[in-house]
């Protein structure tokens, strides 16, 4: 889910009914029509700690890459 918002973040296609949420709801029943990837995930896929630890992960993420000099989006 991490790398998902992320991209999104990045400027990936992200807006209402992407693939994979398109794909959950076909097959899982776990539909959230009309919804944006970054809205799906916080509200159907994680639960409301599971997205703290993903937005502490990220933070962490990058701060580790700030201290080795790394730009997303930029490179170095």
């Amino acid at each position: 889910m991490a790398a998902r918002w992320r991209a999104c973040e990045l400027g990936a296609a992200c807006g209402p009914n992407q693939y994979h949420e398109l794909s959950q709801c076909l097959y899982l029943g776990n539909c959230g029509l009309g919804m944006d990837v970054r809205t799906y995930i916080q509200q159907r896929e994680l639960s409301g700690w599971q997205f703290e630890l993903m937005q502490k992960y990220l933070a962490a993420l990058d701060a580790r890459l700030a201290e080795q000099g790394i730009r997303l989006g930029g490179g170095r």
